[in-house]
């Protein structure tokens, strides 16, 4: 395969001409020295400290990487090929020629790549199971089919609509890998007891307490309740205690379903200057047969956070029933 040329690993990689899909996926082939160079920059990175003497997550990150969350099909190992890479690349190529395709304008806004993870382009970011597959269980399904219903159901009321219409799908939410139009970027801020995780996206902070317990009796919120410790130089996040209003989770490219009884364990690590190694295990009995883990790789830039007012008042949301109303008498 003709290796698609981008910049180094480290920095954003090009939008229109290097994004690739896969489905409802969207990849970008990457080269070989490209990882390669991302490692050495790793490994001679010189980990800088804030004043209380904790690792420096502090910044502006990126969590545009759309490796998939599952291994699409046809993919059997854990790694892309480069024929599979060459056939991605003249799919999303075919699409994006096709007049007859509807573009979303806000994709000319969006950093679409898939960022090398541990230095590998993975066909996934789920790593257990080994097969690179949710391991959902028959409510996963049942709740999966309801929701794709409600999107086409009859316009009843505002709670048949997606937390995204509704402003309420933040991308501060664990697992925080959910790119969407202007919604990519979030803000790390520290203190000594505190770590708070703000995002562009609906502006909805998700504040870890260090050093600390969960709340007894249980709060139940959207973002859930979070505590943190420091293992090493690894930030580890502990969230438990979600609102059942807030079970679907997601994003255009994969839905997954947290419940009351799940508990998202996170850790984030300083690999280089622009890199943040991102893993995840989630353990939730009503959803999945078993605990999943991923990994991903969140990106530092340069470039500032904007006001993200979603449709304030949410007064959109009588122009969405309408629409939708309109829709279904069409049919």
């Amino acid at each position: 395969m003709t290796a698609v040329t981008l910049p180094a690993a480290s920095k954003h990689f090009n939008r229109r001409p290097a994004a690739v899909l896969f489905g409802e996926i969207l990849i970008i082939c990457v080269c070989p020295w490209m990882a390669q160079t991302s490692v050495a920059g790793e490994q001679s990175y010189q980990l800088r400290r804030t004043e209380f003497g904790q690792p420096d997550l502090q910044g502006t990150w990126s969590a545009a990487n759309l490796t998939p969350w599952e291994r699409p099909p046809g993919v059997d190992s854990r790694l892309l090929t480069e024929e599979q890479a060459a056939a991605i690349v003249g799919q999303i190529q075919a699409r994006l020629s096709n007049p007859n395709v509807p573009q979303d304008p806000s994709d000319e806004y969006v950093d679409w790549r898939v960022d090398p993870i541990r230095g590998e382009l993975r066909s996934s970011v789920i790593i257990y199971p080994a097969d690179g597959k949710l391991p959902v269980t028959p409510a996963f399904r049942a709740a999966a089919k309801l929701a794709r219903e409600n999107f086409f159901a009859p316009a009843d009321g505002p709670e048949q609509r997606g937390a995204n219409e509704r402003c309420l799908a933040a991308i501060t939410y664990p697992p925080m890998l959910r790119p969407l139009p202007f919604t990519q970027r979030f803000r790390i801020v520290q203190t000594q007891d505190r770590v708070v995780f703000h995002g562009e996206g609906v502006s909805d902070p998700r504040i870890v307490r260090l050093a600390a317990k969960h709340n007894a009796p249980a709060i139940l919120s959207w973002t859930g309740d979070a505590i943190g410790w420091w293992e090493g130089n690894t930030l580890v996040v502990e969230t438990t205690n979600f609102a059942r209003g807030s079970d679907l989770h997601g994003s255009p490219f994969q839905v997954f379903f947290v419940s009351p009884q799940a508990v998202v364990t996170e850790r984030f690590t300083r690999a280089s200057h622009d890199a943040l190694h991102y893993d995840f295990t989630v353990s939730d009995p009503a959803y999945y047969t078993q605990t999943w883990k991923g990994e991903s790789q969140l990106q530092r830039t340069d470039e500032r956070m904007y006001e993200y007012a979603c449709h304030e008042g949410n007064y959109s949301l009588k122009h969405i029933l309408e629409a939708a109303r309109v829709g279904d008498a069409n049919r």
